[in-house]
């Protein structure tokens, strides 16, 4: 071991010295009365310092809570007015279903109405036309027949009632009025046929339509134009009003029967 010097190493130690010679110093105590100022002024500092952080951190608190509650109503707020789009959305659209819905069925109500007027009104009213394009056509040719008649027995009239002038003798006069009676018995007979064609024709026709009543008016002149004879008119003028009457019938009915046609091709 090296030799420290005696009786103190070498090379000597500055900093030891002056510790040594302080800690030899004696100690000087100062006695001062108690700063009650400082201790209030420190107590206050502290509760100020206390309150102030307090107060701050209440009032975030506060704040964050108004915030939330009104994030929380805006959030309320919204829902309600997003859910109220919602409902008054599908209320729209149940309402543009029910259309929707109404409207397929009434197109199915037309097409059923359509359907069945194609197939059930449009036969009748196809048999309808048949039937008084028939009778129309009886008419006409029972009108001629009842014409031939009230004819045939208006010269049966006129010889059974020749006048004061007439040179039958009785026998001849009864059968003249025999036939007379005949004659006028078979015009009641085709009055009455004429007169059940009418009837026929009337009911199946619409009286409210224009044409329908120039048709009734038509077929009641062509039954009237046989009671000329017994007003002395000539054979040749009621024949030219017949022929002429029955021109007009079958023109009438050719336009009566084609609108009529007309409304079967349409189906309505």
């Amino acid at each position: 071991m090296a030799w420290q010097g005696v009786p103190f190493r070498v090379p000597f130690d500055v900093n030891e010295y002056i510790s040594i010679a302080l800690n030899s110093l004696p100690k000087i105590t100062i006695e001062n009365p108690t700063d009650y100022w400082g201790v209030a002024l420190t107590a206050g500092a502290a509760l100020v310092g206390g309150i102030i952080p307090a107060w701050i951190a209440k009032r975030t608190f506060r704040e964050n809570a108004a915030l939330l509650k009104s994030e929380r109503e805006e959030q309320q707020n919204f829902l309600t007015i997003e859910r109220k789009r919602q409902q008054e959305f599908l209320i729209e659209e149940r309402l543009e279903h029910s259309k929707s819905l109404e409207a397929d069925r009434q197109t199915q109500i037309l097409i059923a109405e359509r359907n069945f007027n194609m197939q059930v009104l449009s036969a009748n009213r196809q048999a309808w036309i048949c039937t008084l394009r028939d009778l129309l056509a009886e008419y006409a040719v029972q009108a001629s027949s009842k014409f031939e008649t009230q004819n045939n027995s208006n010269k049966k009239r006129k010889r059974y009632l020749p006048g004061e002038d007439s040179h039958l003798s009785l026998e001849e006069k009864e059968i003249a009025k025999k036939e007379f009676y005949e004659a006028i018995n078979l015009v009641d007979e085709e009055r009455q046929k004429l007169d059940l064609l009418l009837n026929k024709i009337e009911l199946m026709l619409n009286p409210e339509e224009l044409l329908t009543k120039q048709l009734l008016v038509e077929l009641y002149n062509l039954r009237a134009i046989g009671g000329g004879f017994r007003e002395g008119r000539k054979f040749e003028d009621l024949y030219g009003e017949l022929r002429k009457g029955t021109t007009q019938l079958i023109e009438l009915s050719q336009k009566c029967l084609k609108n009529e046609w007309i409304r079967v091709k349409k189906g309505v």
